[in-house]
């Protein structure tokens, strides 16, 4: 065996025995990079960001090994009259590589000494958690919610910030009113993946409160820690609660003074009352205003 070969696999190896794994999901703009950033400041867990696994790197295999599959009957079928040399097996070919390439990127990350838990925080893995938990039965799942009208304004601001930055920030009112609808589908419809999936698999995932954590972050993010295993003390979650509170994540900024041109922009709960319009709100009421009521946020 090859050297190289030898030393991927025992990367890959040592990942799939050393380490509990873990995933962050949420809607967009729900605060994964927030809780991403307290994860990561505990010293048994590294919780990397954003790998973007399943919504790219395994959506854009599935679609090269469909077309290559397809080709391979082709050749089957007319150059070797339906006895191929080759004997695929799609779903275990994909599982392998897929499989293997996220181990072997939580391989390449630094992982200090008294790690035991390692994951990724990518708001799109709750559109994926059948594939996380087909390829990692042992994994488990964090998700975070947040009042779907918050996650409207932040998505608008965050959409502005880069359309000013290339140039086009005249075009952004037209285009956020155009997807208002999609936004708020796209919120409603993580809620239904993840609500679908943990009644499937209980036990595997966790959900967590974007509010919780602002009003009470040593009890929601002390849940958050007991569900994966991790240790729960007083210095651990302090020490996490520093790491990721908004004024080191801004620079300096208190929660409630808003930078427009920052990814870490406002940090506060309820924004929606003063940001968003009528029309707006209208919109969000209609698509999601039963999730609002099962989640208990005031109208």
């Amino acid at each position: 065996m090859s050297e190289f070969l030898s030393s991927y696999l025992d990367r890959v190896r040592s990942i799939g025995t050393n380490y509990r794994l873990f995933f962050v999901c949420g809607a967009p703009k729900s605060g994964t990079t927030w809780l991403q950033k307290a994860l990561d400041a505990h010293a048994q867990i590294v919780c990397a960001g954003e790998g973007h696994f399943a919504d790219h790197f395994a959506r854009g295999l599935s679609g090269l090994l469909g077309r290559y599959y397809d080709q391979q009957k082709v050749v089957a079928k007319n150059v070797y009259e339906g006895r191929p040399h080759y004997r695929h097996s799609p779903t275990e070919d994909y599982d392998f590589l897929v499989k293997t390439f996220i181990l072997n990127a939580f391989a390449r990350l630094e992982i200090p000494d008294g790690t035991r838990f390692i994951g990724d925080k990518t708001p799109a893995n709750i559109e994926y958690l059948r594939v996380f938990r087909r390829l990692f039965p042992e994994a488990k799942i964090v998700a975070i919610v947040r009042d779907g009208r918050d996650t409207l304004v932040s998505t608008f601001r965050h959409v502005e910030r880069v359309m000013r930055a290339d140039g086009k920030a005249a075009e952004s009112e037209t285009f956020l009113v155009e997807k208002t609808r999609s936004y708020c589908e796209r919120w409603v419809r993580s809620l239904d993946d993840a609500a679908k999936f943990a009644e499937r698999n209980p036990g595997v995932l966790h959900t967590v409160r974007y509010e919780d954590l602002k009003q009470d972050f040593r009890g929601a993010f002390g849940a958050v820690l007991e569900f994966l295993g991790a240790d729960v003390t007083d210095d651990e979650i302090a020490r996490c609660e520093e790491a990721s509170s908004f004024q080191r994540l801004s620079g300096g900024r208190e929660a409630g003074d808003e930078d427009r041109n920052a990814f870490v922009r406002k940090g506060i709960v309820g924004d929606w009352r003063s940001s968003l319009s009528e029309q707006h709100l209208a919109v969000f009421n209609e698509v999601g205003g039963d999730w609002l009521t099962r989640l208990g946020y005031e109208a």
